[in-house]
């Protein structure tokens, strides 16, 4: 029973690495430094806007469903087929900038595109390392309700 329990251990480890591969190179990608590219994610109520950014914020390329050729109606433009539509136009992207992995920064409300995403970017061999929410505050407050009437 020991020996099967050695082995399995190492099976995983194995696994583990195996599943971390393009990390050869430390100096080619690290953890550590946290600089990963980031993809914004935003799915408005007739389109889904997805944009690919480097470490610092700068905008590499942004496509929208209506413009990687999704056509016909707002609810053909904001279902989940148009992000693989999307993906398809921003491959190249990801070719040229040698993206590995991402953070997925959803600016809306989480929907059907999000898992969509996730499901083609792990097509196309893109490690998500996290994905955060970022709400949109008010800059200067809001309204205070009305009181009732007497």
């Amino acid at each position: 029973m020991a020996v099967s329990k050695k082995i399995k251990k190492n099976y995983n480890k194995k696994r583990a690495i195996d599943s971390l591969k393009f990390l050869e190179n430390p100096y080619d990608f690290s953890f550590l430094k946290n600089d990963f590219h980031k993809i914004y994610l935003k799915p408005t109520f007739t389109n889904i806007i997805i944009s690919i950014t480097d470490a610092n914020n700068k905008v590499l390329a942004c496509h929208s469903s209506g413009s990687s050729g999704v056509v016909g109606t707002s609810r053909r433009k904001k279902a989940p087929q148009a992000v693989a539509s999307i993906l398809k136009k921003l491959h190249t992207v990801f070719l040229k900038h040698n993206i590995r992995a991402v953070e997925i920064i959803i600016t809306n409300r989480a929907s059907s595109a999000l898992y969509s995403l996730v499901r083609e970017l792990s097509y196309y061999g893109v490690f998500i390392a996290t994905i955060r929410r970022r709400l949109r505050i008010a800059h200067n407050g809001v309204r205070r309700r009305k009181m009732p009437r007497k």
